[in-house]
């Protein structure tokens, strides 16, 4: 039977790799041509699909119209010319001999693709200030697309997702800071935005990069082949090892055999025994059949939208139950590997303010059942599930005998499929190519700070690649430089997060296409998802504005420009320090996570100096924290009574600094260093996996 799946498997994936369709006549159009999308305003704009082989198709709007014939794999690809369309909605036409398609409430504005990590994936709804904003966003010239999830080892032709108009009721879920710079940008140009937003979380770019331009880097192209052979080997192998898992338990008297779950899901049936166990760690010291529960109390606000269940990493097969309802299951016919994280979605029906019911059936036939992973992320929603649970047995297997031992199939490790080389390329941004732009921006990074100088080459390539996908050298390509998180207790400490945003100012640096927005006064010590997510989206709609579109505003902070270093100091000239340099005010107080509240003293490095952040290194290669002060529009001198003859200087250089240098628009100054001295994370090469990577 699992070979059957899998061979089904093997047949349903070429399909969906080739793009093949059971009617290869039939005329289709990518899911992102639907009712309420946003056409690009282009003197090109591009409409494609399918019909077939040699087949005309006609594409009209309005008064414009394009035509364009399928070729022999039966796609097509016109090119409507939008430049001077008026931004009222319209209907999209697409005529071939025996089929039409009509698009209804289409117009055309501004189209932006956002997409990284999870900081861009971040919900509108979980952001400060959300509701106010969800309730302020009727606007039906504002649209959104989110990009469902989808890793493959194959381009895809096709992405799942749909077009909304911005609405209280359809912007909760939205990408926070794709809403808000869509919203500025559509206020300030007065037309349609649309935003299409692909992102997931925890994920690195090699993931968004293609093979192809993976392969044109010497080390990312060796990782990228260790990495899709792994992926490539789960595929086959996980059948086998159900196929050999299953034989053995039914040889050794060890098969699954299920009972009714009502004993134990009812807290008032007596014939069960239970008792206490503390969760996360070991569940029971041999195989075993269990059942664990607990009660989650989930506060009102939190019961209008699906629950994700998330309980880590399980040693067996599980199954998980949510008020008495099956909310899913991990067995052997869906294995993904021995330690693959367990995650479910509770639907909205299912849910209730208050006490609600979580019952989990554990099955292991060959391993005492633990769950292991991360405290944080073993949660229902909001609630975390480390603590106490009840236990109940339900079947105890005998310890293993020697011959038993011996004979178990070999467990296949999990390999995440978002965390392939090319996966969410192929599943979420090749399907995009060519649908017309006016530009890019991008949140990435944190899952690569543990190798981040290997990202001085990895973010230009991911930049060219999707610049050769569309077609266009020129697409501007706005991101998100990192902001704060997680301080070090060392003296002038360096981390992955600043080398990563060094990463980040050079690619800006050296791409006149490309415009970081500097983060650097934004963050959170304790958390990786800072939920100010209004300001970040404001800098990267005043760099669009400016850069972009052409308006008066200022986008940037001041940036370094020279350093002298002379009697004793150092003296660094910066440019775009518009209305001159600024002291910004240090806070009494900060908050270690806005989700808590709590405040703590900040701590000062160099109490009573005027700017902080500043560090000067002598001869002796030696760090210290400097006394810095403004003595020009532009100019800061720097000095520290332990250095008598500084050879270098650095700002902001660390994870999580405290620093106050801005310009008169209260702009951020951008990290710098003045050194080429060797970094942490130099020698941290793209391989197999990342397991240091920022799980999110």
């Amino acid at each position: 039977m699992l070979l059957i799946r899998f061979l089904r498997f093997i047949i349903i994936s070429l399909i969906a790799c080739f793009g093949l369709s059971c009617d290869a006549s039939e005329l289709r159009v990518p899911a992102m041509f639907s009712d309420h999308m946003v056409l690009q305003k282009s003197e090109r704009a591009a409409v494609w699909g399918w019909a077939g082989p040699g087949e005309r198709v006609v594409v009209t709007f309005g008064e414009e119209r394009a035509q364009a014939e399928a070729n022999a794999e039966g796609r097509w690809l016109a090119r409507l010319d939008l430049s001077a369309v008026a931004k009222e909605p319209g209907k999209l036409i697409i005529r071939s001999a025996n089929d039409i398609i009509t698009l209804d409430d289409i117009v055309v504005g501004q189209v932006w693709l956002t997409s990284g990590q999870s900081n861009m994936e971040f919900r509108l709804q979980k952001s400060l200030g959300s509701e106010k904003a969800i309730a302020q966003s009727q606007n039906p010239a504002l649209r959104l697309f989110a990009v469902e999830e989808t890793a493959s080892l194959e381009p895809q032709e096709d992405c799942e997702g749909r077009w909304q108009v911005a609405s209280p009721e359809t912007t909760g879920p939205f990408s926070a800071i794709s809403y808000y710079f869509a919203r500025v940008v559509q206020e300030e140009l007065d037309c349609p935005v649309g935003i299409i937003n692909a992102s997931v979380g925890g994920t690195m770019i090699e993931a968004w990069t293609s093979l192809e331009a993976l392969s044109r880097n010497p080390a990312l192209k060796e990782g990228a082949s260790r990495n899709r052979a792994e992926a490539l080997a789960l595929e086959v192998n996980r059948h086998r090892y159900a196929e050999a898992l299953t034989a053995w338990t039914e040889r050794t008297g060890r098969a699954d055999v299920p009972t009714s779950p009502e004993p134990y899901l009812s807290v008032d049936d007596a014939s069960v025994a239970w008792s206490s166990i503390k969760l996360m760690g070991r569940v029971s010291n041999e195989p075993a059949t269990v059942w664990i529960r607990r009660e989650v109390d989930l506060p009102a606000d939190r019961t209008d939208e699906p629950l994700t269940l998330i309980l880590e990493k399980i040693q067996g097969f599980d199954t998980v139950y949510w008020n008495g309802h099956h909310v899913g299951s991990y067995t052997l016919d869906d294995y993904r590997g021995w330690n693959a994280p367990r995650e479910y979605t509770v639907p909205v029906d299912w849910l209730r303010a208050g006490k609600n019911s979580l019952a989990v059936r554990i099955y292991s036939p060959d391993e005492p059942i633990v769950i292991k992973g991360k405290n944080k992320r073993f949660r229902a929603g909001p609630v975390r599930l480390s603590g106490v649970w009840q236990l109940a047995v339900e079947r105890a297997f005998e310890p293993l005998g020697v011959e038993e031992r011996a004979s178990v199939p070999e467990p296949i490790a999990y390999f995440e499929p978002k965390s392939r080389a090319a996966s969410l390329y192929n599943g979420m941004i090749h399907p995009l190519m060519p649908y017309t732009l006016a530009g890019i921006l991008w949140y990435q990074g944190e899952s690569n700070a543990k190798r981040a100088w290997q990202y001085r080459e990895a973010l230009p390539l991911l930049i060219e690649d999707w610049r050769e996908g569309w077609g266009r050298h020129d697409i501007p390509f706005l991101f998100c430089q990192l902001p704060k998180y997680r301080p070090s207790r060392s003296q002038c400490p360096e981390g992955g997060w600043a080398v990563l945003r060094e990463a980040q100012s050079l690619t800006a640096a050296q791409d006149p296409y490309a415009w970081r927005a500097v983060l650097i006064d934004l963050g959170e010590e304790l958390d990786i998802h800072p939920r100010n997510k209004l300001d970040p989206a404001l800098r990267l709609a005043a760099i669009a504005l400016a850069e972009v579109y052409g308006k008066e505003c200022v986008a940037s902070g001041p940036v370094f420009e020279s350093a002298t270093f002379a009697e004793g100091s150092a003296t660094i000239r910066f440019r775009q320090a518009e209305g001159g340099l600024i002291a910004s005010p240090l806070p009494e107080t900060y908050e270690p996570s806005s989700s808590s509240r709590e405040t703590k003293p900040l701590p000062r490095n160099r109490l009573g100096s005027e700017l902080e952040g500043f560090a000067l290194c002598g001869s002796d290669g030696q760090w210290h924290w400097a006394d810095a002060r403004i003595t020009g529009e532009d100019t800061v001198v720097v000095r520290s009574p332990q250095v008598a003859d500084p050879v270098a200087v650095r700002y902001a250089w660390s994870d999580f600094p405290v620093c106050n240098l801005t310009n008169a628009a209260g702009l951020p100054a951008e990290p710098f260093r003045t050194d080429s001295f060797p970094v942490v994370t130099r020698d941290v090469q793209y391989g197999l996996t990342d397991p240091d990577a920022e799980r999110e």
